[in-house]
């Protein structure tokens, strides 16, 4: 019986971990959020934090990785390591990118309203436009920094170029952990690529739609964070959609 009860355990911890995942069908089983979704609307889960309301669900994912990149340091020995793994990426693929359908064009504002009105302006000018609003120098460089973004915007946002009808993942926050998991599946789930992704895609827009206002670039590897399966957070369980400190739960059903 003890054992029996143990693999249930197990099976259902397992599971949770499964639902947690934000994939190709939406947010999983964090509840999805009231505050960071569109970019007009950001910052306004900090502000309905600091009047004393309590996120839920995925809002709350997002505060907790932004006071995670807040209280990074600039940089750390783990990030040194993983941004500079993801430097020959950013370059081969930018090459590879661009011998393709599209040509790059940098421009100084924000070209698209959309990831869908890129998709259809891309596939109909022949030109992918990469905005350099907030570019930085930081790590990469002016020049690489658009570089990653132009690759993360192909091959994450547009798939690679596909053809006929498919989801785009948009400039959103549910979009941003939509193209990180496209991204992610591009790179290798266990690669020493893997943390600086997290922290470029996953870290920035938290930071942004969290805030409202553009990080500065950290070259960290956040930790607590489960990179491959968005949503679950070191010293968190998931309760009825929603992240809630381990044995707070318990705490609360034991009083």
């Amino acid at each position: 019986m003890k054992l029996l009860i143990e693999n249930w355990r197990k099976f259902m911890t397992e599971a949770s971990l499964d639902e947690a995942w934000a994939g190709t069908k939406g947010f999983g089983s964090l509840i999805a959020p009231r505050y960071m979704t569109e970019m007009s609307n950001a910052g306004e889960a900090k502000a309905a934090f600091e009047a004393g309301e309590k996120l839920q669900g995925w809002d709350e994912y997002g505060r907790l990785v932004y006071e995670a990149y807040r209280a990074a340091p600039n940089e750390d020995p783990a990030g040194l390591e993983s941004f500079n793994a993801l430097v020959p990426h950013i370059d081969k693929n930018f090459q590879r990118m661009i011998g393709r359908k599209f040509t790059v064009e940098f421009v100084a504002d924000d070209p698209y309203s959309s990831a869908e009105e890129m998709l259809a302006d891309a596939r109909k000018t022949g030109v992918l436009r990469i905005s350099s609003l907030f570019n930085q120098g930081g790590f990469y460089g002016p020049e690489r920094n658009l570089k990653f973004r132009a690759v993360h915007d192909y091959y994450a946002h547009l798939g690679a170029g596909k053809k006929g009808k498919f989801v785009v993942p948009g400039f959103t926050w549910e979009g941003e952990l939509r193209a990180y998991n496209k991204h992610l599946n591009f790179v290798g789930k266990q690669g020493k690529m893997v943390p600086a992704l997290f922290t470029e895609i996953v870290g920035q827009a938290a930071t942004f739609f969290y805030t409202g206002a553009f990080p500065d670039q950290k070259v960290v590897a956040l930790s607590g964070f489960d990179y491959s399966k968005l949503g679950l957070v070191q010293g968190y369980d998931i309760v009825d959609g929603d992240l809630i400190k381990s044995g707070k739960q318990e705490e609360e059903n034991n009083i």
